[in-house]
């Protein structure tokens, strides 16, 4: 997509791309004539939301007349309009939060908090007074927000208010959305799946499938998996997971085709999600333990350098249940990945899809390859 403007009335092009929910700008020269000469303006790493290219209600998203639309093109007084529409967005957004956290803040009374009930006749629920107290910041930062003053508050402000205001999962993300503009982190600690993600593993059989989270423990599994894969209910407790299976256990090799392919990639996801998750450190704890007892680990991990987020479906080679000692009974399953519809929840279940049209083997009496 390109969008154009204008520099001293001569028409410029930026090359810009859609990444994830906005519209980013990269590094890109735009030549410009002056009385000087040829002037070089590098425009770089500018970040639209997709606040502007949607516009306000006013606007309905749609250009003038005035601003010239060809194509792909937008120039001059276009940008002007978008941007326009932006703070339009940005004011709205900062007056809904400033109603959320009033209207939050009113259903708290003083006893739910632990405050001792005032001697005067006013409410008993929470004043701006007693936020800033709860939360420990000045109240002119909780005046500024409830206001829709200009402010970026920070991820340990908006942590406290979420705390002080006991605001549920759905409630954060909200606040977080308002306020920055983007998903609230992941929970520091355990979180328990919801039960309806084990309901849904059930139904999914024939096909194997199981609940994780950011640590990759299975947390639920359904019966195919546990005949196709594993049944992780038989591993030793604190142990029950993807990685801990891959790398310590000599069946994952047995069922896994391509093992050495799959590992690796394994090793990557871990790396991203490392990289970007909260729990990182225990997820880091978890890969320490298994490079120091696996050298399959310690080699496939230091080897590596490769970054990679959870993908779209792709095929994955198995044996089938009771054929894992021979390499003539292949078949092609399709792995994919439910994520969690609240942002944050690190809570998943992963699918793994038989082919059109196969009809799936019962009990497989286990691994001929573990036998022996």
């Amino acid at each position: 997509m390109l969008i154009g403007c204008r520099v001293r009335s001569k028409p410029v092009r930026v090359a810009a791309w859609a990444a994830a929910s906005r519209i980013q700008i990269g590094a890109a020269s735009i030549p410009a004539v002056s009385s000087g000469g040829r002037l070089r303006v590098i425009a770089s790493m500018i970040v639209m939301s997709t606040m502007l290219i949607r516009g306000s209600p006013r606007h309905q998203g749609k250009l003038s007349s005035r601003d010239a639309v060809t194509g792909d093109t937008v120039t001059g007084n276009a940008i002007s309009c978008l941007t326009r529409q932006g703070g339009e967005r940005l004011h709205e957004s900062r007056e809904l939060l400033g109603q959320f956290l009033r209207e939050r803040r009113a259903r708290i009374t003083l006893s739910q908090v632990g405050l001792p009930p005032r001697r005067s006749r006013r409410r008993d629920s929470l004043t701006q007074e007693d936020l800033a107290y709860l939360t420990g910041y000045s109240i002119r930062t909780i005046s500024a927000l409830e206001q829709g003053a200009e402010h970026r508050p920070t991820s340990e402000l908006l942590e406290a208010i979420a705390s002080a205001l006991q605001l549920g999962q759905d409630e954060r993300s909200i606040l977080w959305y308002l306020a920055d503009g983007t998903p609230p982190p992941e929970p520091d600690g355990a979180v328990e799946p919801d039960p309806a993600l084990h309901r849904l593993v059930s139904a999914l059989e024939p096909h194997p499938a199981y609940v994780t989270d950011g640590l990759w423990n299975v947390q639920s599994q359904n019966s195919a998996f546990a005949r196709w894969i594993c049944d992780f209910t038989a591993m030793p407790e604190g142990e029950r997971t993807i990685l801990h299976w891959f790398f310590l256990h000599e069946h994952s090799k047995h069922v896994m085709v391509e093992w050495e392919r799959e590992a690796t990639a394994l090793m990557s996801l871990v790396r991203g999600r490392a990289m970007r998750s909260r729990r990182g450190h225990e997820l880091m704890a978890v890969v320490d333990d298994l490079r120091e007892r696996s050298p399959d680990a310690e080699r496939l991990w230091a080897g590596g350098t490769e970054l990679l987020v959870q993908g779209p479906s792709r095929p994955m080679l198995f044996r089938e249940p009771g054929h894992t000692g021979a390499d003539d009974r292949h078949v092609e399953l399709t792995i994919t990945t439910l994520a969690p519809v609240r942002a944050g929840e690190g809570h998943r279940i992963l699918a793994f899809l038989l082919p059109e049209g196969y009809s799936a083997p019962h009990a497989s009496g286990g691994c001929p390859a573990c036998r022996g």
